[in-house]
């Protein structure tokens, strides 16, 4: 990707940053699939899937990778919804079909996430136990919604 072209996604976030705190500012209640934390977890994850470790030289450390969620309003809540690579593949028709649904990449990204929910401790990140088909039954959710 061309330098200018981050550059331009970058002042889109911002754009789009200040419109989600307008709405919030207004009273409305935004629900959101993968708004914060996914790119930082799949961006981050090349870097791991590519071969780098924290202490090889990265293009994309993960400092790098999570600076452009800084900048956009905090979630009040994210639901993280951990199942292993191994058990979508069972559960879900298709999975494997999309570019980043590798059992590599998705252990990574996996890993990624939990390291992100470590860093955001209980205030505000909540990761339900027993996902799978029995979705009504996932421990923890009911209380939230």
């Amino acid at each position: 990707m061309h330098p200018f072209s981050s550059l331009s996604l970058y002042f889109v976030l911002l754009s789009v940053a200040r419109g989600i705190k307008n709405l919030l500012d207004s009273g409305t209640t935004i629900i959101c699939d993968r708004y914060a934390f996914s790119g930082t977890a799949f961006s981050a994850s090349k870097a791991l899937f590519q071969g780098y470790s924290s202490s090889t030289s990265s293009p994309l450390t993960y400092e790098w990778c999570r600076a452009p969620d800084v900048s956009l309003p905090a979630p009040d809540l994210t639901i993280f919804l951990d199942i292993s690579p191994e058990q979508a593949a069972k559960e879900r028709e298709g999975y494997g079909e999309e570019r980043y649904e590798k059992p590599e990449m998705q252990t990574r990204a996996r890993e990624v996430f939990r390291m992100i929910g470590k860093e955001m401790g209980t205030q505000g990140w909540v990761t339900p136990v027993g996902l799978g088909r029995r979705w009504r039954r996932i421990s923890g959710i009911g209380s939230l919604l």
